[in-house]
């Protein structure tokens, strides 16, 4: 995906908007999302297919609260569909991408005269061929009506995405290493360590020996040296570091994986870390156990 530009070339990025917010409103197309964001759910329409991503924090947040937070992003990538008979039957898959569309939740209000702001969302409409162009022009008239049977569901086809009920499986891998007790005379419960691993850590990183994804793999993290997993092209700020990862130095970076490891990817891709210290605990006691 070509870098996505301001529909205003002179307007500088809105503070605390995640980089996607020019100055006036204007709600830019997030890069890579479809390398670093999980896969929402699919749809099938007319011979076309409707992809929806979402951040992995951004989903964990929905899957415990059913709902969805302020500066959500959803971005839904339309692409038209080839079918052909493969060996397993008859077959259809995605081709061109045709349109995306952008959400970014609003809960404050923002941009109250901007017409691609209003019911609770910002929106943003780009077509395939030109991903530095924002062509919708009032969310009413452009965006808003195809959402409206989903407006008791905060204008979202929440029901066409089961990855947001806190009931639906995760696959989580199938490692079957047993906990590892600490300091403590009861080993921890890493189940739900495993389970925030799946929404928050495994978009780009893998819980299994040798698997290396946007990120490097996980699997025998704890007390590893920063940057030495062979094959992976760490950034340039991460071979640069000599952490070793045990408890303190992984709390602070999934507390700040920003501001620990300054210009490391996590950094961009994952900027929010994990807001909450029993959260963090739990994917610390959780990632003891991949040996």
């Amino acid at each position: 995906m070509r870098p996505v530009k301001s529909l205003d070339k002179t307007a500088p990025i809105a503070e605390n908007l995640g980089g996607l917010v020019g100055g006036k409103g204007e709600l830019l197309l997030p890069r890579d999302f479809a390398l670093r964001w999980s896969h929402l759910g699919s749809v099938f329409v007319n011979d076309e297919f409707h992809n929806t991503y979402i951040k992995p924090d951004d989903l964990a947040y929905y899957r415990a609260n059913s709902k969805f937070k302020d500066k959500t992003v959803l971005v839904k990538e339309i692409r038209s569909s080839n079918s052909g008979r493969l060996t397993t039957g008859d077959a259809h898959w995605g081709s061109g991408v045709k349109i995306w569309f952008v959400m970014m939740k609003d809960e404050k209000g923002r941009f109250k005269d901007n017409p691609l702001w209003g019911n609770g969302w910002a929106w943003a409409l780009y077509k395939g061929d030109a991903p530095d162009k924002q062509v919708a022009t009032d969310y009413k008239k452009d965006c808003l009506s195809c959402h409206v049977p989903a407006q008791k569901t905060d204008w979202v086809y929440i029901d066409k995405y089961p990855a947001l009920t806190a009931e639906a499986p995760v696959p989580v891998g199938n490692s079957s290493k047993a906990p590892v007790s600490g300091n403590s005379s009861e080993a921890p419960d890493t189940g739900r360590g495993k389970s925030l691993f799946a929404t928050s850590c495994q978009g780009c990183h893998s819980d299994q020996k040798g698997e290396n994804g946007v990120g490097p793999t996980l699997f025998g993290v704890y007390e590893r040296k920063s940057g030495s997993v062979a094959g992976y092209d760490y950034s340039d700020a991460m071979k640069a570091a000599s952490v070793v990862w045990e408890d303190v130095a992984l709390n602070k970076h999934l507390a700040s994986p920003k501001g620990f490891i300054p210009g490391n990817y996590m950094g961009d891709s994952f900027p929010s870390g994990v807001a909450s210290q029993s959260d963090r605990s739990a994917l610390i006691d959780y990632l003891k156990t991949l040996k």
